[in-house]
């Protein structure tokens, strides 16, 4: 235990080795990495560019999240982020004592077999496929027909997974665990893990092999009192306005007659469904073009859709509450609505909120979100309100 929330351990490794972290021996959680995927959709087939298009994707996951947080100075090539998710897999620890995973990743299952590659483009031949040899993480080769390459069938121009060289020299690296905000440090700097009894050796045998990452049992600390702050007066003026605006709602709730719905005793047994309002059900066209933003209005005027995918698309609380009885069906015990509220720059998804106390005219009234809470209830679905507070705008 190196502070209130960091865990520390010295591990010694050959070349890049598989892990994941866990507090101590036989801890039955365990922490790794958000797997990568790729964040692009290939073009629809009547758009005649689908043919030849051939985008480097945008990647999601910890460590396309560390590389960009690396190359914009944000993170050292040291510090990654670590995640708790039943999916979540091993992260790399390497002798070069940083968070890097290998540059190429390593082949998974069929990944390494050689497959066929469709030319689709003017310059791709057979010439262009000798030539290719390995490029980046691909290798290219013409298909020799041997029982190596079956995978690739008749195809003349064949293609698989590089498997990325995993062997280095021993080195020990100090890995630091932060188990509250799951961020981890790879460092070469054994200083930071000065105290600490217990050091790691993780031999890295064969390919992919996996270790856990544990640290020795917990201290017992004895708790101490967590320091009062008191408000600002701008901090407590927002405290009694908060508070004055649920009283109000409250009051307002009652005085129409409309019951309160008590909210759960647990919400593990709960079955949520995220409706992004405004490309949900469109239930009023009439309010379709009462808050739209100015790129949107321009282009209408024009006649062009270039900016569609950002268009506002009429979906509001009417269309909502026309579909309640199917979310009922579907077995739905909460629905949670993206942002309704007042949007100055009137995009569709609402996270730009410049008014949290009314609802944003092309989604609705405040009068039409209680009776739509009120139908709601009725069927025995709460209705959760999204509110973006760091994207709150002017």
């Amino acid at each position: 235990l190196v502070d209130d929330f960091t865990w520390g351990a010295q591990i010694t490794v050959n070349g890049f080795a598989k892990a994941k972290f866990a507090p101590f021996e036989g801890w039955s959680k365990a922490y790794g990495v958000h797997p990568d995927r790729e964040l692009l959709y290939n073009l629809p087939d009547y758009d005649p560019r689908h043919e030849t298009f051939d985008v480097e994707p945008y990647m999601s996951g910890s460590e396309a999240s560390r590389r960009w947080m690396v190359e914009r100075g944000l993170w050292s090539q040291h510090e990654s982020i670590a995640s708790g998710a039943e999916f979540a897999k091993e992260l790399w620890v390497s002798s070069s004592c940083t968070a890097e995973a290998p540059f190429c990743p390593v082949p998974e299952n069929s990944e390494g077999d050689w497959t066929c590659v469709g030319f689709t483009r003017p310059e791709q031949n057979m010439s262009w496929c000798r030539a290719q040899g390995i490029s980046g993480c691909t290798e290219y080769a013409e298909n020799n027909q041997s029982p190596d390459m079956a995978s690739c069938g008749a195809c003349s121009c064949c293609r698989r997974k590089v498997t990325p060289d995993l062997s280095g020299l021993p080195k020990t690296c100090c890995v630091l665990f932060n188990d509250l905000l799951l961020n981890y440090t790879i460092t070469s700097d054994l200083s930071r893990c000065v105290g600490l009894d217990q050091s790691i050796h993780a031999d890295l045998a064969t390919v992919g092999a996996r270790h856990n990452v544990t640290t020795p049992p917990p201290v017992t600390c004895p708790p101490s009192p967590p320091a009062y702050v008191a408000p600002t007066p701008e901090v407590q003026a927002a405290i009694e306005w908060s508070k004055d605006r649920l009283e109000f709602a409250e009051r307002d709730f009652a005085e129409h007659g409309l019951p309160r719905m008590a909210s759960v005793e647990t919400w593990h047994a709960e079955v949520a469904y995220t409706v992004f309002v405004d490309r949900f059900a469109n239930g009023n066209v009439k309010n379709d073009l009462l808050n739209i933003p100015d790129f949107q209005r321009k282009e209408l005027e024009r006649g062009q859709t270039w900016s569609l995918p950002r268009w506002r698309h009429g979906g509001d609380l009417q269309g909502l509450r026309s579909r309640l009885t199917y979310l009922h069906d579907l077995g739905v015990t909460i629905v949670v609505l993206s942002p309704i509220f007042a949007n100055g720059r009137g995009e569709y998804h609402g996270f730009c909120t410049s008014d949290p106390t009314s609802v944003d005219p092309g989604f609705g009234s405040a009068e039409l979100l209680r009776d739509l809470v009120h139908e709601a209830h009725e069927l025995g679905l709460r209705i959760v309100l999204e509110i973006q507070v760091n994207h709150i705008c002017g």
